[in-house]
């Protein structure tokens, strides 16, 4: 856990094969580190950052069921679209986004590919 550290970056992870969680929320992340190294990371929470695009990599980490990504700087669906490949994905947190307000945003979460059991707006 390194949440609550004013980190601007994290980076190499080549070597945590068997990482089952990240928490590194309340920082200063404007991008999500590359993680396709770590096959079995179920829950990831990147809250309270500065992200501002989810990278397609991010699609390799198809194990994830706990994705936190509230208070971010999302602002489009193609920012988010890689989350369709987290066939896994049961709890989705995008709360706090201005890609939230977009209209039709519930009905475009819930109705594509993208649809995790619980997804919080």
């Amino acid at each position: 856990m390194v949440s609550h550290n004013k980190i601007y970056d994290l980076t190499n992870f080549r070597h945590l094969k068997k990482l089952k969680k990240l928490s590194a929320a309340h920082n200063r992340l404007h991008t999500i580190p590359d993680l396709s190294t770590c096959p079995e990371l179920k829950e990831l929470r990147i809250n309270d950052n500065k992200i501002q695009k989810i990278p397609d990599i991010f699609a390799l980490n198809s194990a994830l069921e706990v994705v936190d990504l509230g208070n971010n700087s999302l602002k489009d669906f193609s920012d988010i679209e890689p989350l369709k490949f987290l066939l896994k994905l049961e709890n989705l947190n995008l709360k706090g986004n201005p890609v939230t307000n977009l209209p039709n945003y519930k009905e475009a979460v819930r109705h594509t590919s993208l649809s995790p059991r619980r997804v919080l707006e």
